[in-house]
């Protein structure tokens, strides 16, 4: 499901206020000049990130910075959704290009030579806005900022056209979207800790098991529903999980070698099995 093709429009306007002014006014802002979001999901992004060049990540920050603030759609999804992608970049850049340490490629490092430039090799404004909305909105459904529905409709807001484009119908990705939010559903009953957890440890165990993404899918949004409907606040999903804030702190390593690790993660197993079944008892 290519969500991030639902950014290119909003954030390609970058080209029309560059391009309409002068050099000075498209100076970028310091990263400092925009106060930070205490959102605990962006402990998420680097578990999501693809590998990516540091200059290429520099840039996107310049372009978040320069539109933060702008009112992109009367559409309030894509407003909100839009504002998000901008706030990553800056996140981006506190956590990766503001470190003493950094390196040519984010968030783990590597060769940069095995790594592609997500800009184009004409980087006009309005081009750059719109690769570096693309890689955004191929991570923000993933960090659970937007739900798998929210980016559909976000999508359809944006490009009406979008699923002829994609060879898709709306009613094929609705199919597969249900039947997510329907054993979503059957976790209701979970507590906000083990949810929290949960999505915590799937993240670190698909790292190296892609195979547990579907599941990793179903917990976030279990959690991404909770979070909406006000049952936890994002700037207090930490204190919720011993496993969360290990994997923030620490790392994969460091989540696994927790004493509860084992149990819990049967636990969340056991819980993701139990939905599963039970929605397709209920069909």
């Amino acid at each position: 499901m290519r969500t991030h093709l639902t950014y290119r429009s909003a954030l390609a306007s970058v080209g029309t206020l560059c391009l309409a002014a002068t050099a000075v006014s498209c100076a970028p802002s310091s990263a400092n000049d925009i106060p930070a979001v205490i959102d605990h999901r962006f402990d998420l992004l680097p578990y999501n990130m693809p590998n990516l060049l540091a200059s290429d990540a520099k840039r996107c920050r310049i372009v978040g910075n320069l539109l933060a603030g702008e009112k992109f759609s009367d559409n309030e999804l894509v407003q909100r959704a839009t504002e998000t992608g901008m706030e990553l970049w800056r996140h981006i850049g506190r956590e990766f290009l503001d470190a003493d340490d950094v390196g040519d490629v984010l968030p783990f490092g590597g060769d940069k030579r095995a790594v592609e430039s997500i800009l184009p090799k004409l980087p006009t404004p309005s081009a750059t806005g719109e690769a570096c909305g693309e890689y955004t909105g191929a991570i923000v459904v993933q960090t659970g900022f937007l739900s798998i529905r929210e980016s559909l409709n976000m999508a359809e807001a944006t490009d009406p056209t979008i699923w002829e484009k994609m060879g898709r119908t709306r009613a094929e990705l609705d199919s597969g979207l249900n039947l997510i939010e329907a054993q979503a559903s059957e976790l209701g009953g979970a507590s906000i800790a083990d949810k929290v957890s949960c999505v915590a440890i799937y993240h670190a165990n698909k790292m190296t098991d892609p195979s547990l993404a579907a599941y990793s899918n179903i917990w976030m949004t279990s959690l991404v529903s909770a979070i909406q409907d006000g049952q936890v606040a994002p700037d207090d999903i930490r204190a919720q999980s011993e496993y969360w804030r290990a994997l923030a702190n620490n790392g994969v390593e460091g989540l696994t070698k927790l004493s509860g690790y084992e149990a819990q993660n049967a636990s969340c197993e056991a819980q993701v099995d139990q939905a599963v079944s039970a929605q397709a008892e209920g069909t």
